[in-house]
Parts: C-alpha cells; structure tokens; sequence
C-alpha cells in the first residue's frame, strides 16, 4: 500500500506543471528616462522540475515566477545590475538600448528535497529554441 501511495504522490508531482507569472517590471523604471535597456529569461519546456516554479530576480526585486516553457521580460536601467534565482546570481552591466537574454534551468539533483534554479547568460538563438 505504501508502494502505490509513493508512486501516486511521486506521478502527481511529475504532472503537476508550474505556470509563469510577471509579478512586476523594475521598480521605478520611469525615472530613468531612455536610458534603459530590455531582459528576456527564458525556461526550456522539460518534464524535469515542471511541478515548480522558479523566482526570477533583478536587484533583489522579484519581478515573477517562471514555469517550463516559460517567458518574463522587464525594462532594466542601463548601469550594473543583478540578476537572480535560487540558486545562482549574476552582474550584468546593461548598456542603453540593448537586449539581454537570460536563461533558467534547474540543474539535475535531488529536486524535490532542494528544488534550486540556476541562471545565466544566453543567447538570442538558444532562446528561440527554447521557445521564446
């Protein structure tokens, strides 16, 4: 009985599927004028972790959640900023005008007793596979 309860759980988890949610664009973005610059983060669409979704910061504001398969997107001002999530940070110096493309992924461990998401740096290419 045990057996059949674990897996019932362990296949509930697994079909579970976390969605994505834009809490909020950067806090006072207004003030700074043009001089600005735009971040995509992006999740690829994988069955590991979906049950989950994983925070997306930049300088400690939380602008949302993000799930598989998922997209947020802000207005950064244009001067050193960081970006984070669980389990990784990163400084970005963003330029006025630029696009920047972060991506989030959750490395293979033991995810359901310590879900963590690392992010970092990519590409426009690797964010159109992914499915932005």
């Amino acid at each position: 009985m045990k057996k059949h309860l674990s897996l019932l759980f362990f296949v509930a988890i697994l079909a579970g599927c976390a969605s994505t949610k834009q809490f909020h664009q950067y806090p006072d973005i207004e003030s700074y004028g043009s001089n600005t610059a735009f971040i995509h983060f992006i999740r690829g669409n994988s069955a590991f972790g979906s049950a989950i979704a994983a925070p997306v910061y930049v300088d400690g504001h939380q602008i949302g959640r993000i799930g598989p398969g998922g997209h947020l997107a802000t207005n950064v001002p244009a001067k050193s900023i960081t970006i984070s999530s669980t389990d990784s940070s990163m400084l970005l110096k963003a330029e006025t005008g630029n696009v920047y493309y972060f991506e989030i992924s959750m490395p293979t461990q033991m995810w359901l007793a310590t879900p963590g998401f690392d992010v970092f740096q990519t590409n426009e290419r690797r964010a159109n596979k992914l499915g932005f």
